[in-house]
């Protein structure tokens, strides 16, 4: 799996990829064949395309408007690139994904940042966003 590098590759995906929710992510998902298929293809679409031959690219976009705490941002970051790193072999090949986060996380409604039920309502979520995408 490679990474989205740049806020470019990270809008190509989101302006050419159909997308998919949950309660509090949206994952943007756009075919290798999608951006081959481009008129008029932009140096970011090229680079997408080019990280896409054989695997996945895939980009977490985590706005600090819906968790506050940089800690709940790297927890949510870092999960969502671990329930994607499991659910790879049964995904689409030559796709690239940003999953975004669309719901605030409020400090009052967990008790900490780390804490287990959040990472368990996380990877829930998750799970069940990537089964969406996992049916398409």
């Amino acid at each position: 799996m490679n990474h989205l590098g740049s806020w470019e590759e990270f809008k190509v995906v989101m302006d050419l990829g159909y997308a998919k929710h949950s309660n509090w992510f949206v994952l943007h998902q756009v075919s290798l064949k999608t951006l081959l298929t481009q008129t008029n293809p932009t140096p970011a679409m090229l680079n997408v395309g080019r990280g896409l031959i054989g695997s996945h690219k895939l980009g977490a976009l985590v706005p600090k408007r819906w968790a506050k705490r940089a800690v709940t941002r790297n927890t949510v970051k870092r999960q969502i690139f671990n329930v994607f790193s499991k659910f790879q072999p049964k995904l689409q090949i030559e796709h690239a994904m940003v999953i975004r986060l669309r719901r605030e996380i409020k400090k009052t409604d967990y008790k900490s940042a780390r804490s287990t039920e959040l990472i368990k309502k996380i990877q829930d979520e998750l799970h069940e966003l990537l089964a969406k995408a996992k049916a398409q």
